[in-house]
């Protein structure tokens, strides 16, 4: 009995750690509201998340949960996009189109690898860490750069893609940019630093 009791207490801990409950009902009911709530529901979620988070910063927040969260809604929303944009792709054609896309993706990967991910997520504008000034490749060179590669990488796929792709797909990636630059905007207008 014992160790059963070990085994549902550690399951249910990594299950918080990595999921949680609350995700998990949530998902579910997205997904019970049909295939277009579902994307819609959960392919934006972690930028009502960022924005949230970032413009309420009092009662203080779970930190953990914020990079859990935010790390999981993102996952579904790249899997949504992948799901609708892999099918376009013909190699050797697109390895242009893929290149472009990867230079903005790679940018973001390394302002994230320079923040560090308490940074990533707000750790200095919610006090878990103290503020630092960042100068390094690609703090140095292109302003918000986290921001701007992932607009940079959406932009190319439209252009790239622009004559496949479906408009809802077009749509998709185009509400991914909106709220990037939503979310820049606010950074700039709020951000203490």
């Amino acid at each position: 009995l014992a160790w059963w009791i070990w085994v549902t207490t550690w399951s249910n801990a990594m299950w918080e750690m990595y999921f949680g409950w609350s995700n998990l009902v949530y998902i579910g009911a997205a997904y019970a509201l049909g295939s277009t709530p579902f994307l819609i529901l959960t392919s934006f979620r972690h930028y009502c998340i960022y924005m949230a988070t970032f413009a309420y910063r009092q009662p203080p927040v779970a930190h953990g949960t914020l990079m859990r969260d935010s790390k999981l809604y993102k996952t579904i929303a790249l899997m949504h996009l992948s799901k609708r944009l892999l099918p376009l792709v013909q190699l050797p054609r697109d390895i242009p189109g893929l290149a472009l896309a990867a230079v903005g993706f790679s940018i973001t990967i390394l302002a994230t690898m320079q923040l560090g991910m308490v940074r990533t997520y707000f750790g200095s504008e919610l006090g878990f860490v103290k503020p630092q000034w960042i100068s390094g490749f690609p703090y140095n060179t292109i302003p918000h750069p986290m921001i701007v590669g992932q607009l940079f990488a959406y932009s190319s796929i439209l252009m790239w893609w622009r004559d496949e792709m479906p408009i809802e797909t077009a749509a998709l990636v185009c509400g991914h940019m909106a709220c990037y630059t939503a979310h820049m905007v606010q950074e700039m207008l709020t951000s203490s630093y």
